[in-house]
């Protein structure tokens, strides 16, 4: 699959965040470019589409560059994978250790904002639609069941 002309990468490679942060920003810069060539005078209306739209790509690409992997603070998912075989690999993808059913997947995309469900080696990867941060890990095994 393709985005834009640009590959669409593997969500466990390990600077998909960092390439969905920098495609966000491309895309907000599109949609700028877009705008500007229809401004014919500049008002306080133009003035401020375009400091919003500047300030997403600003925040894009600072979260762009946090998640940069060896500027991440080593992950505490740890002690949570080794009892339920939940890994939030990054805060948009959940990796459950096993390959679930399609009836397992379906229930799971029923219950949480999903994008893309993806199964490699063993294990199926959720694209989640937020950040479901660490704290929700323990209610995510709780509500699995241990599948």
């Amino acid at each position: 699959m393709t985005t834009d002309n640009y590959p669409q990468p593997d969500p466990t490679w390990i600077y998909y965040q960092v390439w969905q942060q920098v495609t966000t920003a491309h895309a907000e810069l599109e949609k700028l470019m877009q705008y500007m060539t229809q401004c014919e005078d500049a008002s306080v209306i133009t003035d401020d589409e375009i400091d919003q739209s500047l300030d997403k790509v600003s925040l894009a690409m600072l979260q762009a560059g946090e998640a940069l992997p060896l500027r991440q603070e080593p992950q505490q998912e740890n002690k949570l994978k080794d009892s339920t075989g939940l890994t939030l690999v990054e805060p948009y993808l959940l990796r459950v250790s096993q390959i679930l059913s399609d009836e397992q997947i379906e229930v799971v995309k029923s219950r949480w904002n999903i994008k893309n469900v993806y199964t490699e080696e063993g294990n199926t990867f959720f694209e989640l639609g937020r950040d479901m941060g660490q704290t929700h890990l323990p209610t995510v095994a709780e509500w699995l069941g241990g599948w």
